[in-house]
């Protein structure tokens, strides 16, 4: 409540985006809203937008639901990757398992990208994923239109973005995202490499 409170002060009338990390459940959400309800009822604001950062497998997987409700989402790849398949990244001893383009990541970033889509739902990646060169053209591709990317990447990854075209959305569209994580380097690393 006093976190919400002080973004509701300090937006002072200006546009304001809230967006609620770590959410799981659906019940979740609405805990989290109603919360914020609250505090709108003492210091209202009239541009609001709230949204929910989808970095656990469950938000990815409720994701048709939550897009009915929220104002937006953002895929936090850093999470998503680590619990969907169980790795701390910063642990040396298992770190070579944490693989950013498994397909069963890929499979919930793409059901997210679909169910968002559905409820004209705005969307975007951060995380490592969104700043990596061999990533982009294959987020962007997938559908992703907003990337939040560390500021010292912002021209290369740019120069990336320009680089996609329709083409590369149909190669991603036929992709069979259930495949091996060997097929996924191969449409990476041979059929993608033209964009980056």
């Amino acid at each position: 409540r006093q976190q919400l409170s002080a973004l509701l002060k300090a937006a002072d009338g200006r546009p304001l985006r809230i967006m609620f990390p770590m959410v799981g459940r659906l019940e979740e959400w609405h805990a989290a809203k109603a919360i914020l309800d609250e505090v709108l009822a003492k210091t209202p604001c009239e541009n609001l937008q709230v949204g929910v950062m989808i970095e656990v497998p469950s938000a990815a997987l409720i994701a048709g639901h939550l897009a009915a409700e929220v104002d937006f989402f953002s895929i936090g790849t850093n999470d998503l990757v680590q619990y969907t398949l169980a790795v701390d990244r910063n642990n040396e001893h298992v770190s070579r398992y944490y693989i950013q383009h498994h397909p069963a990541v890929l499979s919930l970033i793409r059901h997210t990208i679909l169910s968002a889509a559905k409820f004209g739902t705005p969307l975007s990646v951060c995380g490592e994923m969104a700043s990596m060169p061999i990533y982009v053209p294959l987020l962007i591709g997938m559908g992703i239109t907003e990337l939040s990317v560390n500021p010292l990447n912002y021209f290369m990854v740019k120069a990336i973005v320009q680089k996609c075209d329709a083409k590369l959305s149909k190669l991603i569209t036929r992709f069979n995202f259930s495949s091996s994580v060997h097929e996924v380097e191969q449409l990476i690393y041979k059929e993608l490499k033209h964009y980056y």
